[in-house]
């Protein structure tokens, strides 16, 4: 994991070394750019010719259908001549037989139109087509004022690329030598100083890891010195091993290495613990005000997570407490470089209540216990 993190800085550093010949394709892509637009103003300009010399034709075959003396005209003409007379009459007069002359007289036109346009079906066609051509003829012509206009426009783009580049051109090589050397140092300065962060990680990640695995040692042993006792009958030990107070533990930690974590499961316990921060707090010389925060990070031992962020308020001399949700099962607790792993049981509720003890800095202690034992 921390290798291809590695690998992916050196590639990002090498690759901003080599984006300094980029500006020598700009003129050329900007050229390409405007060829493109020729061929495609070349090509609406012939589609336009082509509209033009489609409509010239539908006009010519338009012409040739003048039907003006045709007899289906003329009747449909007399038909509707006698129609308005018939109506203007019945208008005038509303007269039953005027209103029977008048609709059959509409009946005639109507046939007569019928038969009028069935006669020039082509020429109803003919003037659809010029139409929808004349729209064709004005969509191109729009189409080729905007190819113009990106015309003129590349043409800007390319003589501002190509003073670009002359002014690239016109530094010396020297000072070119010189920025690809300052550039490859800071790059090899960046490598060597990523090198040394990695290989920090990697030394704090295994000093982690030796702790974690010493912890779960001295658990285990715990765990079977307490089996022990439990079938030796051994109530007497079992009792004050369950009273001892964090301060006592804390001053000889036989099952523990350190940084200490104690886990609370007694109210008795919990009281002692809220005496000795009592007593803690009650020194001389105890300041809260500006005081920062300490950042607690919750993560179960199994999870590759970053986990879960709290907050411990300061309360003086080096403590910091907060209630924070905790879940059942092995938990590894940590603020700045400091871890802590512990086994949490299963309990009625996910609130616990957490102090950090720093007032010896060298011996950091964490302390936990259900808040329903408070």
């Amino acid at each position: 994991m921390l290798n291809q993190w590695f690998t992916h800085f050196i590639f990002i550093i090498l690759a901003s070394t080599l984006s300094i010949g980029s500006y020598a394709q700009s003129a050329q892509q900007q050229r390409a750019i405007l060829a493109n637009h020729e061929r495609t103003l070349g090509d609406l300009q012939s589609r336009h010719q082509q509209i033009q010399n489609e409509i010239e034709q539908k006009k010519t075959e338009l012409s040739q259908l003048d039907d003006s003396d045709s007899p289906e005209k003329q009747q449909m003409d007399e038909a509707k001549k006698n129609l308005d007379e018939a109506t203007a009459t019945y208008n005038a007069d509303p007269s039953a037989t005027n209103e029977s002359r008048m609709k059959n007289l509409e009946f005639k036109y109507a046939l007569s139109e019928r038969k009028y346009k069935k006669a020039h079906e082509q020429l109803f066609s003919l003037q659809a087509d010029l139409e929808q051509l004349d729209e064709r003829l004005s969509a191109t012509s729009a189409e080729i004022t905007q190819a113009n206009n990106a015309i003129s426009a590349q043409r800007i783009a390319i003589e501002k690329a190509v003073a670009a580049e002359a002014s690239a051109a016109a530094r010396s090589n020297a000072q070119v030598a010189e920025e690809q050397r300052m550039e490859r140092e800071a790059a090899e300065a960046e490598i060597l100083r990523l090198r040394a962060e990695l290989a920090e990680k990697e030394r704090l990640e295994q000093e982690r890891l030796a702790q974690l695995e010493e912890a779960k040692k001295q658990a285990e042993q715990a765990q079977l010195q307490a089996q022990a006792a439990a079938e030796q009958g051994s109530v007497e030990t079992q009792t004050e091993s369950a009273t001892q107070s964090p301060s006592a533990v804390a001053a000889a930690p036989a099952e523990q290495a350190p940084p200490y974590v104690f886990l609370l499961d007694t109210a008795q316990a919990v009281q002692q613990e809220k005496q000795r921060l009592s007593e803690v707090l009650a020194k001389p010389g105890r300041k809260v005000v500006n005081q920062p925060s300490k950042v607690l990070t919750v993560k179960a031992a199994t999870s590759n997570s970053r986990g879960r962020v709290n907050q411990l308020k300061p309360l003086g001399h080096g403590q910091y407490q907060a209630t924070v949700k905790l879940s059942p099962g092995d938990t590894i607790f940590a603020i700045a470089n400091t871890t802590w792993q512990q086994v949490l049981p299963a309990a009625q509720g996910r609130n616990y209540i957490v102090t950090y003890d720093n007032f010896d800095p060298a011996n950091p202690k964490l302390i936990l216990f259900h808040k329903s034992l408070d």
